[in-house]
């Protein structure tokens, strides 16, 4: 009697065991679904790190880095809305940057930035010392009048492409933006 208990000790263990492999063996078919973010309207100040504003990044600008930053080549363009009542008071254009040390020490000491928008020429800036900045000039109401305006951007000086890494590199920026003077 007691080998018989065994036995059925045994094969309910044994069924247990296989039909518990024989469910982890089974595949799972899971639904995925991609979710893609729509962008949504044209905004007036774009940060680097918002992937809903990254459409507005038109040129020259390359991949996110540590969530909150990019490389620009020496030519980059953004595309900003501008915001309420500039097409009569004008704004401002503000570009905050970095201008690292690597990249001065290579190219002699300064480099200098200039942006223009619809055929105008915004003043340019130069910047002889490493560090955070902001590029601010302020843009005619004449070139607002739209919904958007196209910035097109240039870095005077810059490390050339296979000079340091495959990439041409000129300035890290973290936000861009017309803001209402």
């Amino acid at each position: 009697m007691r080998v018989c208990k065994l036995w059925i000790v045994a094969l309910v263990a044994i069924e247990l065991l296989t039909g518990t492999l024989a469910g982890c063996k089974a595949k799972r078919r899971t639904r995925v679904e991609t979710v893609e973010e729509e962008a949504g309207p044209l905004a007036s100040v774009v940060k680097m790190s918002d992937p809903r504003t990254a459409v507005q990044l038109v040129r020259g600008f390359y991949g996110l880095e540590q969530g909150a930053w990019r490389w620009t080549k020496s030519e980059f363009s953004v595309t900003l809305r501008p915001p309420n009542g500039s097409a009569q008071a004008g704004a401002r254009l503000e570009i905050h940057l970095t201008v690292p040390e690597a990249v001065l020490a290579k190219v002699g000491g300064s480099t200098a930035l200039s942006c223009t928008v619809g055929g105008q020429a915004l003043e340019p800036k130069t910047y002889s010392k490493a560090g955070d900045f902001a590029y601010a000039r302020d843009v005619s109401p004449s070139v607002l009048t739209a919904d958007a305006a196209s910035f097109d951007c240039k870095v005077s000086k810059f490390l050339a492409a296979g000079q340091v890494e495959e990439r041409e590199l000129a300035l890290i920026v973290l936000e861009a933006g017309l803001v209402k003077k």
